[in-house]
Protein backbone atom coordinates (compact mmCIF):
# COMPACT_ATOMS: atom_id res chain seq x y z
CA UNK A 1 0.00 0.00 0.00
CA UNK A 2 3.01 2.34 0.09
CA UNK A 3 3.22 2.75 -3.64
CA UNK A 4 4.02 6.47 -3.75
CA UNK A 5 7.66 7.57 -3.99
CA UNK A 6 7.33 9.79 -0.91
CA UNK A 7 6.22 6.75 1.17
CA UNK A 8 2.62 7.80 1.58
CA UNK A 9 0.06 5.05 1.28
CA UNK A 10 -1.56 4.52 -2.08
CA UNK A 11 -5.32 4.56 -2.35
CA UNK A 12 -6.85 1.32 -1.17
CA UNK A 13 -9.18 -0.49 -3.59
CA UNK A 14 -12.86 0.03 -2.88
CA UNK A 15 -13.84 -3.38 -1.40
CA UNK A 16 -11.43 -3.00 1.52
CA UNK A 17 -12.42 0.64 2.09
CA UNK A 18 -15.38 -0.08 4.43
CA UNK A 19 -13.12 -2.33 6.50
CA UNK A 20 -10.44 0.36 6.74
CA UNK A 21 -13.00 2.93 7.78
CA UNK A 22 -14.50 0.65 10.43
CA UNK A 23 -11.06 -0.09 11.89
CA UNK A 24 -10.13 3.61 11.93
CA UNK A 25 -13.41 4.52 13.58
CA UNK A 26 -13.24 1.78 16.21
CA UNK A 27 -9.54 2.40 17.00
CA UNK A 28 -10.00 6.18 16.79
CA UNK A 29 -7.05 6.59 14.41
CA UNK A 30 -6.65 8.05 10.94
CA UNK A 31 -6.98 6.06 7.72
CA UNK A 32 -3.25 6.66 7.13
CA UNK A 33 -2.44 4.79 10.38
CA UNK A 34 -4.74 1.92 9.38
CA UNK A 35 -3.08 1.77 5.94
CA UNK A 36 0.37 1.62 7.52
CA UNK A 37 -0.73 -1.15 9.86
CA UNK A 38 -2.34 -3.14 7.03
CA UNK A 39 0.81 -2.68 4.98
CA UNK A 40 3.02 -3.84 7.87
CA UNK A 41 0.83 -6.91 8.37
CA UNK A 42 0.85 -7.53 4.60
CA UNK A 43 -2.95 -7.44 4.39
CA UNK A 44 -3.82 -7.12 0.72
CA UNK A 45 -6.92 -7.03 -1.38
CA UNK A 46 -7.67 -10.50 -2.70
CA UNK A 47 -7.11 -10.88 -6.39
CA UNK A 48 -10.33 -11.78 -8.12
CA UNK A 49 -10.35 -15.47 -8.97
CA UNK A 50 -11.06 -16.60 -12.47
CA UNK A 51 -14.16 -18.54 -13.22
CA UNK A 52 -13.65 -22.27 -12.76
CA UNK A 53 -13.58 -24.40 -15.87
CA UNK A 54 -16.22 -27.10 -16.21
CA UNK A 55 -15.45 -30.76 -15.70
CA UNK A 56 -17.05 -32.92 -18.39
CA UNK A 57 -16.93 -36.71 -18.39
CA UNK A 58 -16.41 -37.94 -21.95
CA UNK A 59 -16.22 -41.71 -21.54
CA UNK A 60 -16.31 -44.22 -18.70
CA UNK A 61 -15.52 -47.90 -19.11
CA UNK A 62 -14.93 -50.53 -16.47
CA UNK A 63 -14.83 -54.27 -16.68
CA UNK A 64 -14.09 -57.33 -14.64
CA UNK A 65 -15.64 -60.49 -13.32
CA UNK A 66 -18.56 -60.54 -10.92
CA UNK A 67 -17.98 -63.29 -8.36
CA UNK A 68 -19.80 -64.89 -5.45
CA UNK A 69 -23.13 -63.15 -6.00
CA UNK A 70 -25.14 -66.33 -6.35
CA UNK A 71 -27.03 -65.48 -9.53
CA UNK A 72 -25.32 -63.03 -11.90
CA UNK A 73 -21.67 -64.11 -11.78
CA UNK A 74 -19.44 -63.77 -14.82
CA UNK A 75 -17.50 -61.34 -16.95
CA UNK A 76 -19.00 -57.92 -17.62
CA UNK A 77 -18.13 -54.62 -19.29
CA UNK A 78 -19.84 -51.30 -18.70
CA UNK A 79 -19.17 -48.46 -21.13
CA UNK A 80 -20.68 -45.01 -21.33
CA UNK A 81 -19.19 -43.19 -24.33
CA UNK A 82 -19.62 -40.15 -26.53
CA UNK A 83 -20.65 -38.07 -23.52
CA UNK A 84 -20.82 -34.32 -24.00
CA UNK A 85 -21.92 -31.43 -21.83
CA UNK A 86 -25.32 -32.24 -20.40
CA UNK A 87 -27.28 -34.06 -17.77
CA UNK A 88 -27.28 -37.86 -17.68
CA UNK A 89 -29.10 -40.44 -15.58
CA UNK A 90 -28.24 -43.96 -14.50
CA UNK A 91 -31.41 -46.05 -14.25
CA UNK A 92 -32.16 -49.70 -13.64
CA UNK A 93 -35.14 -51.88 -14.43
CA UNK A 94 -37.54 -53.13 -11.77
CA UNK A 95 -35.95 -56.56 -11.29
CA UNK A 96 -32.32 -55.74 -10.50
CA UNK A 97 -32.08 -52.27 -8.91
CA UNK A 98 -28.27 -52.45 -8.56
CA UNK A 99 -25.30 -50.78 -10.23
CA UNK A 100 -26.37 -47.13 -10.39
CA UNK A 101 -24.19 -46.01 -7.50
CA UNK A 102 -21.33 -48.16 -8.77
CA UNK A 103 -21.22 -46.19 -12.03
CA UNK A 104 -20.87 -42.90 -10.16
CA UNK A 105 -18.42 -44.29 -7.61
CA UNK A 106 -16.13 -45.73 -10.29
CA UNK A 107 -16.06 -42.36 -12.10
CA UNK A 108 -15.23 -40.61 -8.82
CA UNK A 109 -12.57 -43.23 -8.04
CA UNK A 110 -10.87 -42.51 -11.36
CA UNK A 111 -11.07 -38.74 -10.79
CA UNK A 112 -9.88 -38.59 -7.19
CA UNK A 113 -7.99 -41.85 -6.69
CA UNK A 114 -10.08 -42.86 -3.70
CA UNK A 115 -12.83 -45.47 -3.35
CA UNK A 116 -14.67 -43.70 -0.50
CA UNK A 117 -18.12 -45.23 -1.02
CA UNK A 118 -17.32 -48.13 -3.36
CA UNK A 119 -18.08 -51.35 -1.51
CA UNK A 120 -15.01 -53.62 -1.15
CA UNK A 121 -16.84 -56.61 -2.67
CA UNK A 122 -17.83 -54.50 -5.70
CA UNK A 123 -14.25 -53.21 -6.05
CA UNK A 124 -13.04 -56.82 -6.09
CA UNK A 125 -15.12 -57.38 -9.25
CA UNK A 126 -13.43 -54.51 -11.13
CA UNK A 127 -10.26 -55.28 -13.08
CA UNK A 128 -9.95 -52.34 -15.49
CA UNK A 129 -11.12 -48.71 -15.43
CA UNK A 130 -10.82 -46.09 -18.18
CA UNK A 131 -12.10 -42.53 -17.82
CA UNK A 132 -11.80 -39.75 -20.38
CA UNK A 133 -12.70 -36.23 -19.24
CA UNK A 134 -12.07 -32.58 -19.93
CA UNK A 135 -11.54 -29.55 -17.75
CA UNK A 136 -12.27 -26.53 -19.87
CA UNK A 137 -10.44 -27.05 -23.17
CA UNK A 138 -7.94 -29.57 -21.74
CA UNK A 139 -8.59 -33.30 -22.20
CA UNK A 140 -7.32 -36.11 -19.99
CA UNK A 141 -7.57 -39.85 -19.58
CA UNK A 142 -7.05 -42.04 -16.55
CA UNK A 143 -6.72 -45.75 -17.02
CA UNK A 144 -5.74 -48.40 -14.54
CA UNK A 145 -5.96 -52.05 -13.62
CA UNK A 146 -6.95 -52.99 -10.09
CA UNK A 147 -5.76 -56.45 -9.06
CA UNK A 148 -5.74 -57.47 -5.40
CA UNK A 149 -6.92 -53.92 -4.50
CA UNK A 150 -3.75 -52.36 -5.95
CA UNK A 151 -4.49 -49.86 -8.73
CA UNK A 152 -1.75 -49.52 -11.36
CA UNK A 153 -2.10 -47.00 -14.14
CA UNK A 154 -1.57 -43.52 -15.48
CA UNK A 155 -3.03 -40.05 -15.96
CA UNK A 156 -2.48 -38.68 -19.47
CA UNK A 157 -3.08 -35.19 -20.80
CA UNK A 158 -4.49 -35.87 -24.26
CA UNK A 159 -5.04 -32.28 -25.46
CA UNK A 160 -3.62 -29.66 -26.06
CA UNK A 161 -0.47 -30.79 -27.75
CA UNK A 162 0.76 -34.33 -28.12
CA UNK A 163 -0.43 -36.74 -25.45
CA UNK A 164 1.85 -36.88 -22.42
CA UNK A 165 1.83 -38.93 -19.26
CA UNK A 166 1.37 -36.63 -16.26
CA UNK A 167 1.56 -39.34 -13.61
CA UNK A 168 1.90 -43.06 -13.23
CA UNK A 169 0.74 -44.72 -10.04
CA UNK A 170 0.86 -48.03 -8.24
CA UNK A 171 -1.19 -48.40 -5.09
CA UNK A 172 -3.94 -46.40 -3.40
CA UNK A 173 -1.60 -43.86 -1.76
CA UNK A 174 0.23 -43.16 -5.02
CA UNK A 175 -3.06 -42.86 -6.94
CA UNK A 176 -4.62 -40.07 -4.85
Amino acid sequence: MTDHEDGTPAATPAPIAPFREAVADKAKVTLAVVDLLLDELKVQEEAPSRRADHLTLRRLMFSGTKRDTGHTDGAYTFEWRDLTVGLYAALSNGTNQVGKSTILEVALWALRGDTRALKPEVRSWIDTVELEFSIGPDRYSVDFMDFDAVPRGKLVQVFPGPARILKTFEGDDDFE
